[in-house]
């Protein structure tokens, strides 16, 4: 489909707001349903590049600063369009695993390496933001001594906010532009999307309350709690008064 691109024309949404934007383009696939543990597979390889590469804790680098800074010091007598970008690439897949190096593709293939490059960025943003919103909402609910979740405060808490760029389509009509990590995440369940406690690394939540990530921390939590729990009887003991 050929479709005119409106580069410059961006619009910022909220998560909740693309979502049903969305769904009136197409009707969204439940994912989510009881008993459902794992996350779609899009979904899933994107959780799984992030936490390979710890993004859950670092960042990215902005990729259009690195090609400004490569290219102003290249040659202007290159002979290749992309030669510059092609270095910057392949110094970018030089510090990642071969995992996210595989994902990403050649360096020389400028405009399929940055596409990818970019989406994984934007994959990071989003649910780092997602799991820290839902993070929010548990340790208030906690709080305040609420049973279960509270839909009223739920709904108070801001979703991230979502890029998007404008298209014409072969209708003359104006449409989204495709997106594989929105196409990967509209429709899923926003309580899945979780930070462990305790390592932080981002995870699918097979049930509502889970708080970690894998065995290993649910111990190390389940321990912490203890000891909070612990002290916290103790000092609400009441104190004998000695003859």
């Amino acid at each position: 489909m050929n479709v005119l691109d409106y580069q410059n024309t961006r619009f910022i949404m909220n998560f909740k707001e693309m979502s049903r934007f969305l769904s009136r383009e197409k009707a969204a696939k439940t994912v989510t349903a009881r008993g459902d543990s794992y996350p779609p597979e899009d979904l899933a390889l994107y959780i799984s590049l992030i936490n390979l590469e710890q993004l859950y804790e670092r960042e990215l680098p902005d990729y259009s600063a690195l090609d400004q800074a490569e290219v102003g010091r290249s040659s202007r007598s290159a002979m290749v369009k992309w030669e510059p970008w092609a270095r910057v690439n392949a110094h970018l897949a030089s510090t990642l695993s071969p995992e996210t190096r595989s994902f990403l593709g050649p360096p020389e293939d400028v405009p399929h390496f940055r596409e990818r490059f970019e989406t994984l960025r934007s994959a990071q943003i989003l649910l780092r933001s997602i799991a820290a919103r839902n993070a929010l909402i548990w340790r208030s609910v906690e709080s305040l001594a609420v049973a279960g979740y509270d839909k009223s405060f739920r709904a108070s808490v801001p979703f991230p906010e979502v890029r998007v760029h404008l298209v014409v389509n072969e209708d003359n009509e104006f449409a989204v532009s495709e997106s594989p990590l929105l196409e990967a995440i509209v429709g899923v369940s926003v309580d899945r999307i979780r930070s462990c406690a305790i390592c932080g690394r981002i995870f699918w939540a097979p049930r509502i309350n889970s708080e970690c990530c894998q065995e290993k921390c649910r111990k190390t939590y389940n321990q912490q709690n203890s000891r909070k729990n612990r002290k916290q009887a103790a000092k609400s003991k009441p104190k004998t008064k000695g003859r």
